[in-house]
């Protein structure tokens, strides 16, 4: 039942009346994404819930729209009401998420179940004239030995807010992507057990995968930082959970041959 529980919190993660401050921005003002931080907390004594998200305010861009229906979807994509007022949007996944868990938690536990919470935060991260990237992470704990997060980012192009992914890419099941994820998540592993590791090593860290020359690709599509595109792996998808979300970043250089032309188009 504890899972079906942290299904329910994370599916629907939440926000509610706003609070409202406006969001720094790079030296390159005018290229960059307008957004307002709308913050939502509600609290009862059996569960409590904060989120926060960067939300466009420039009703004459089209990466905005894209970026609202995006917070939308991770929010539960239910909302009829105008992409503009992300005040109402927010305040109505939010009131839906609380009631919900608040009435689960009674019918499962009584009155008294401690402290249960479930948090969203959906942040603006790297942004230049060519896209923005979007950063998600969310965490809930309904009981049990530990809760449950999530991380991952989304970068959308800033002409028409496509957003970059696997669907840009090309020829991952050649052997030489496999060694960019093999690379990657051995340089995540070093870092985690403070020493570098070989392969051997590498593969007594996997759970779901005894082949390190078929590696699968992360579930959540790939996202742009400066430093490149980075990949993340949620917990328990490929690892251990204390193992944490095993994540990097791939330089542009080395990604490069396997970007079809619209991925290159975030960079070029």
């Amino acid at each position: 039942m504890k899972n079906i529980f942290l299904a329910s919190a994370t599916a629907i993660i939440i926000l509610s009346a706003c609070n409202r401050q406006s969001t720094a921005h790079d030296t390159t003002a005018d290229t960059n994404l307008a957004t307002d931080t709308l913050k939502y907390e509600k609290k009862s004594e059996i569960f409590e819930t904060t989120i926060i998200a960067d939300y466009p305010t420039d009703n004459n861009s089209i990466v905005a729209n894209s970026v609202r229906e995006f917070i939308s979807e991770e929010l539960g994509g239910t909302y009829n009401g105008p992409l503009e007022n992300g005040d109402s949007l927010i305040k109505t996944y939010g009131e839906k998420i609380f009631s919900t868990n608040v009435e689960d938690l009674k019918d499962y536990c009584g009155e008294s179940t401690g402290t249960n919470f479930s948090t969203c935060e959906i942040k603006k991260g790297d942004e230049t004239k060519k896209y923005v990237t979007y950063i998600v992470s969310q965490s809930n704990y309904m009981g049990g030995a530990h809760g449950m997060y999530s991380d991952k980012g989304v970068t959308f192009r800033k002409t028409d807010g496509r957003r970059f992914g696997y669907s840009v890419m090309k020829s991952t099941q050649l052997t030489e992507f496999n060694e960019l994820l093999k690379e990657g998540l051995r340089d995540y592993f070093s870092e985690y057990k403070g020493e570098p590791i070989n392969d051997e090593e590498l593969n007594e860290e996997l759970i779901v995968c005894d082949d390190l020359e078929n590696l699968p690709r992360p579930v959540s599509e790939p996202y742009i930082t400066a430093k490149g595109v980075t990949f993340i792996y949620q917990p328990y998808e490929i690892s251990y959970y204390a193992a944490g979300a095993p994540t990097f970043t791939v330089p542009y250089s080395k990604i490069k041959p396997f970007l079809m032309t619209s991925g290159r188009s975030y960079f070029d």
